[in-house]
């Protein structure tokens, strides 16, 4: 069993994706072990799915695993800090 896992996220990440995603987020979250959430190809980013990985990163949290960001885009980074979750995230610019 590896020792964490990698989620990419589609470039276009809107709420059709949102179900996909929850899903992944899910499985991932009954592995308990840490997580990379790979952000580079977000090119437009819905509102619900910044939700859906604010709420999944605080349960993490609560559990005390990790998720950390691999090169997260500007576009991505952006829409985080215009809805006053970038830092909740963990994202750094």
């Amino acid at each position: 069993m590896s020792n964490q896992l990698e989620i990419a996220l589609e470039s276009n990440s809107g709420i059709a994706q949102a179900e996909v995603l929850a899903g992944r987020l899910e499985e991932a979250f009954q592995k308990s072990i840490p997580i990379i959430i790979d952000g580079s190809a977000i090119t437009r980013i819905d509102t619900s799915v910044l939700q859906l990985l604010y709420s999944f990163c605080a349960a993490m949290k609560e559990t005390g695993i990790s998720v950390s960001w691999k090169e997260p885009s500007d576009e991505l980074c952006q829409a985080a800090d215009k809805l006053g979750v970038k830092s909740l995230l963990g994202l750094q610019s």
